[in-house]
């Protein structure tokens, strides 16, 4: 944070100053032998304030029963908390419409403000937060920091505005700019303008609510619904914003969706009233029913687009595995995907239901590599991995362990039948033709080693693969082409 450029705009004759009448009342409520005669004193001492309070507190926003006809009435009825925050937001914001620019957007501020504002006050009212009032204000002065900055440096500042696509980026674009935010001016202001905490924390942590001390979190948190309501109401992504503000309304205060859309028609409905009441320039209003008629149109559009994404994610993400799994060349498991099962089976194995392993090598695949090239050495190892996977039935599993090396793992297979299925594959393959670039065909043979795990026969996968490797070693020196099966001399015994 500048905090040398911070002390420069706290200090500059440019700023915003605090009308007689709130400087009055700020002192009086701070006060702890202050009245409610002091307090209504004051108000009288300003007649448009007085009538614009009793004005307010009369209308249907507040639904007394009893009319108040002066403002001692008014605090007694509504307490001195609430009047006299209606009187500091009257003073406060006439002081700031007073500001003026001529490339500043007030009415796009004023109705933002306005919206969250409003809402921030239904839902603190709703909760039965007591604090309802500071919510309103709060929510009203958040962005006290936007016109300050604006009327320190217009020129910067507005050209940013122009930059942003959304309010929601503003900060981070002031940051860059100024390496401070409207946040940070705004409650140093506040601040110094002596304003009660419970005031200056929305101005501070609206756009970071999370940061707000634990005890006046929740009216903070009030504000952002109410920021989430002015973008459904303001901005043209209304789906995104209605999601945003009901996720916060649950999230924060256990709101059912009903509940949270009903607050919502509601708080449309008081903005008309607010903005007559504090004479605010806020252009059209809109239609509560077809914005969100639109907003949800919009938000069913997202589900559906989030949908896609999600599922296509999901697809992408098991094809990564797939591959993850698969060997490239010949399009079946691959080691690691071996190794998996190849635990998975060994724990499960019993004398009931035994694992047996075949492992093949490819006779004399250096030499088909040298005779015929690389490329039809390719072809040898995909036209045998097909071969296998086609005349070997599932659950066995085929995989190539590495080079011209194949693993078959079949499950609930007895020494027997695995020996017995190994000699078929090794029949089978020597008989499969295969084709060189000239035409001229040539046969492999592949030589196989065998071992059987009866849940008893070794003490860990790695004992059984040594095993098959052993036998098949035994068939390599035996001359090749044949099948060899590797039983410990502990077992054989």
């Amino acid at each position: 944070m500048n905090q040398l450029l911070l002390d420069q705009i706290l200090d500059s004759p440019r700023l915003p100053s605090l009308p007689s009448v709130a400087v009055r009342i700020i002192e009086l409520v701070q006060r702890d032998d202050a009245t409610l005669r002091d307090i209504s004193d004051v108000i009288h001492n300003d007649p448009a304030l007085t009538s614009k309070v009793l004005r307010t507190v009369n209308s249907s926003f507040y639904g007394l029963n009893t009319p108040c006809s002066t403002i001692t009435q008014a605090l007694i009825i509504l307490g001195l908390n609430a009047v006299k925050t209606i009187a500091l937001g009257f003073t406060l914001v006439n002081r700031l419409k007073q500001v003026e620019a001529d490339d500043f957007d007030f009415v796009a501020f004023w109705k933002r403000s306005l919206y969250a504002a409003t809402a921030a006050r239904m839902l603190a009212e709703h909760i039965e937060m007591m604090q309802y009032e500071e919510a309103f204000l709060g929510g009203l002065m958040q962005d006290l920091g936007m016109l300050v900055l604006h009327q320190i440096d217009p020129d910067r500042y507005g050209q940013l505005m122009t930059q942003v696509k959304s309010h929601r980026m503003l900060r981070a674009a002031e940051s860059q700019a100024f390496d401070l935010d409207h946040t940070i001016v705004g409650a140093a202001l506040a601040s110094r303008w002596r304003l009660h905490p419970m005031l200056i924390a929305p101005i501070r942590f609206h756009e970071s609510p999370d940061s707000a001390p634990q005890e006046i979190r929740p009216l903070v948190q009030c504000v952002v619904v109410g920021n989430d309501v002015a973008d459904i109401f303001t901005s043209e992504e209304s789906g995104k914003w209605l999601s945003l503000y009901r996720r916060h309304c649950y999230k924060w205060f256990n709101l059912p969706q009903p509940v949270a859309d009903g607050l919502l028609e509601r708080t449309n409905d008081a903005v008309h009233q607010m903005r007559n009441l504090f004479d605010l320039p806020t252009g059209e209003l809109a239609d509560a029913e077809s914005v969100l008629q639109a907003a949800n149109e919009q938000l069913t559009k997202l589900s559906l687009v989030q949908h896609r994404e999600v599922r296509d994610l999901a697809e992408r993400n098991r094809r990564l595995v797939a591959q993850s799994l698969t060997d490239p060349l010949t399009r079946i498991a691959n080691r690691r995907r071996f190794d998996e099962m190849l635990s998975l089976s060994f724990i499960a194995a019993s004398p009931q239901r035994p694992l047996s392993l075949l492992m093949l090598d490819v006779d004399h695949f250096k030499h088909i590599n040298d005779t015929h090239g690389h490329v039809i050495g390719d072809r040898v190892l995909q036209m045998l991995a097909e071969r296998l996977t086609r005349s070997i039935p599932p659950p066995a599993m085929v995989a190539r362990y590495g080079g011209e090396e194949f693993a078959v793992l079949l499950a609930n297979t007895f020494s027997g039948e695995a020996d017995h299925l190994a000699e078929l594959v090794r029949s089978m393959i020597q008989h499969l033709a295969i084709a060189d670039f000239d035409a001229t065909p040539f046969n492999i043979t592949v030589s196989i080693g065998v071992a059987t795990h009866d849940g008893r026969m070794f003490d860990c996968p790695d004992e059984l693969v040594a095993a098959s490797d052993r036998g098949l070693y035994n068939a390599k020196h035996d001359g090749r082409n044949c099948v060899r099966r590797y039983v410990p001399h502990s077992a054989a015994a």
